[in-house]
Parts: C-alpha cells; sequence; structure tokens
C-alpha cells in the first residue's frame, strides 16, 4: 500500500497517542500531527515497531504492531563497562554509543 493512502487517517503511537496523518514525505516517509506537533515516520517500518492505524479496513495492508516489551527482568545484565574505581565513590557505569541507540530505539526517538 503506498504511503499516500494513509494521508488523513487517524493512528495511534505507543508514546505520542492519538495523532492524524497530514502528509507524506517522498514515499519513504509519512508525517504526523499529534496535538499541533508535527512527527515524521518511516514508512511502512513504523507500523512494526510503535504505530497503529485506527481505520480498521487498512489494518491488513501495514505491517502488525509489536511494540518492545517495557518491563524487563532483574537478572538481565547491566549494560556498559565498570568505571574505575576511585576512594570514596560508588562504582557506577559508563554508558556508550551503542547504549544510546538502543535507548533511542525503545523510546521511539531519533538522534
Amino acid at each position: 500500500m503506498k504511503a499516500e493512502r494513509l494521508v488523513g487517517e487517524r493512528i495511534h503511537h505507543v508514546v505520542f497517542g492519538c495523532g492524524l496523518v497530514t502528509r507524506t514525505q517522498g514515499e519513504d516517509y509519512i508525517v504526523a500531527d499529534f496535538d499541533g506537533t508535527e512527527r515524521m515516520f518511516e514508512y511502512p517500518a513504523a507500523f512494526t515497531q510503535y504505530l497503529t492505524v485506527d481505520a480498521e479496513d487498512l489494518r491488513p495492508f501495514l505491517p502488525v504492531c509489536t511494540p518492545p516489551a517495557q518491563n524487563k527482568s532483574a537478572d538481565t545484565p547491566r549494560r556498559g563497562r565498570p568505571a574505575k574505581a576511585r576512594k570514596g565513590k560508588s562504582e557506577g557505569f559508563i554508558r556508550d554509543e551503542y547504549d544510546t541507540y538502543i535507548l533511542a530505539d525503545i523510546l521511539g526517538c531519533t538522534l
């Protein structure tokens, strides 16, 4: 299905809530308005992660949204590498560039 078919359709984002597709940006992007804020999404990839369309007749033509799991088990290892121990300071973790991209992907942001 072409992206132009979604113009004027209501969509739902897992973070931004309900919005309206206002236009397309080429064949690979759609632009949606969420209460006055426009957001651009890659089409159709965004529908596999965080977007759904309200029109039931269009759902068979779009990928199924399977958002990432919100709850992680307690035994999941922490990412990052241990920081150097300092006297009188607790040991923390240094986040690297890879972790930043993972967090952005989970939250649906772009860097």
